[in-house]
């Protein structure tokens, strides 16, 4: 079976989903809207699709777990 390459973008995309729901924990979607202003739908939809988040949500967020942005949005993120 050929190996398969990621993008840049599926990469970018990948690391900030799994940074999304590393940071989640157990806080449920209706929390994780709240902390970044929008309803739990709405949040839910950002889960899916985390490329969707806005520069302000995704600084609510960083603000909120005390995260530097850079690196929520470049590396992928390690509990401590």
């Amino acid at each position: 079976m050929p190996k398969v390459y990621l993008s840049e973008k599926q990469k970018d995309i990948s690391r900030l989903s799994e940074n999304l729901k590393l940071i989640q924990g157990t806080k449920d979607c209706r929390q994780m809207g709240s902390i970044i202003g929008v309803c739990a739908a709405t949040y839910q939809k950002r889960k899916k699709n985390p490329e969707s988040l806005t520069y302000e949500e995704i600084k609510r967020l960083c603000d909120y777990f005390h995260i530097d942005i850079a690196a929520f949005c470049g590396s992928k993120l390690k509990i401590q």
